[in-house]
């Protein structure tokens, strides 16, 4: 649903998936630095309720397995596996010999071959900042790659000028496939120039933000919206396409769900992975350091990030598609555009 609201009293949250990290507690018995982990994420973790996970449950089966006398890699294995309850990639157990991270096994088609783009569609391409840019058919495409990489207003304006100049310009395809998230303030910044001229100040909402303030499970914020005012700043011309992925995660995916509040957008290719919250590290009592997300950010309509943003037509590239060098989610987009 596209989403824009005229400018009330409200604030704008700028948020970002942070590392925090929190004291170091006393004690390193095996025992204590289970227990710790234990009620570190019984305080602090938000995904419970989502993840489906009884965490007491968990806590009855992991601690008879723990005692005073089994070795650090033991303790280290058992910790592991028990974190591997939560199946969420966002949490992680780091050691001076050993890191835990959760693998997610479920099968996506990657939807995206750099080779391949680059060897049939990036010919003669530029790169202004971070953005690779060419010209496919009358049709502008740009490619960011990571939200780590800063974006200027100069870049932007040097980007979008150049797509404006071109009287033959049908539209823009955007394409942050595979980009992993980094900075949110690079989103904020392409946002303000998306969108299409109006003379009246509007604003579309991004997404809402809920943080533990407690240690109870249920422990939230109240909904914390952003949004992006309308700005008079030089704007992408007309139809503008959003490319995405499963690899299109954390600020990348906030980005995108921000970008479908637009009237002129239509995102293409899959759902977005997750990897929005806010990440919190602790340090156990022998020293290793815990990571999870400690918020969580839903869309406008309430749909969890971590499930990630609908497109509004999925589009998937196969084996047979690249095996003709050919990216099916790209010409989709290049069809969508040709369209009156």
């Amino acid at each position: 649903m596209k989403r824009f609201i005229a400018v009330l009293l409200c604030s704008v949250i700028l948020v970002s998936c942070e590392r925090l990290l929190m004291p170091k507690p006393e004690g390193k018995k095996p025992t204590e630095v289970f227990e710790y982990m234990w009620k570190t994420l019984e305080e602090g973790y938000v995904y419970f309720g989502y993840r489906v996970v009884n965490w007491d449950e968990v806590y009855s089966e992991f601690r008879p397995k723990i005692t005073d006398s089994m070795t650090t890699r033991q303790l280290y294995d058992t910790c592991a596996l028990m974190l591997s309850r939560l199946r969420d990639p966002s949490v992680s157990l780091k050691t001076s010999f050993a890191e835990y991270h959760y693998t997610d096994t479920s099968y996506y088609l990657a939807n995206f071959n750099r080779r391949l783009l680059e060897r049939y569609y990036w010919k003669d391409y530029r790169q202004t900042g971070p953005f690779i840019h060419t010209v496919i058919d009358s049709i502008g495409y740009v490619y960011y790659g990571s939200f780590e990489d800063k974006i200027t207003d100069e870049h932007l304006d040097i980007l979008i000028e150049g797509l404006r100049l071109d009287t033959n310009l049908r539209g823009v395809i955007f394409d942050v496939r595979d980009n992993k998230g980094g900075d949110i303030n690079n989103a904020f910044t392409l946002l303000k120039r998306m969108g299409v001229d109006t003379n009246f100040k509007l604003s579309a909402v991004l997404f809402k933000a809920y943080y533990k303030k407690g240690p109870e499970r249920g422990d939230f914020t109240e909904a914390q919206t952003s949004y992006i005012e309308q700005s008079d700043k030089v704007k992408f011309p007309k139809k503008f396409v959003l490319l995405a992925n499963r690899g299109t995660m954390a600020e990348a995916a906030l980005f995108a769900t921000g970008a479908k509040g637009f009237q002129n957008v239509t995102m293409m290719g899959d759902t977005t992975g997750g990897r929005a919250g806010r990440i919190v590290g602790a340090e156990m009592p022998n020293g290793w350091i815990l990571e999870y997300p400690a918020s969580y950010f839903t869309t406008d309509d309430g749909r969890n990030l971590e499930e990630g943003v609908l497109p509004d037509i999925t589009v998937h590239t196969t084996p047979a598609d690249e095996a003709q060098g050919r990216d099916a989610i790209l010409e989709a987009a290049l069809d969508k555009i040709k369209q009156p």
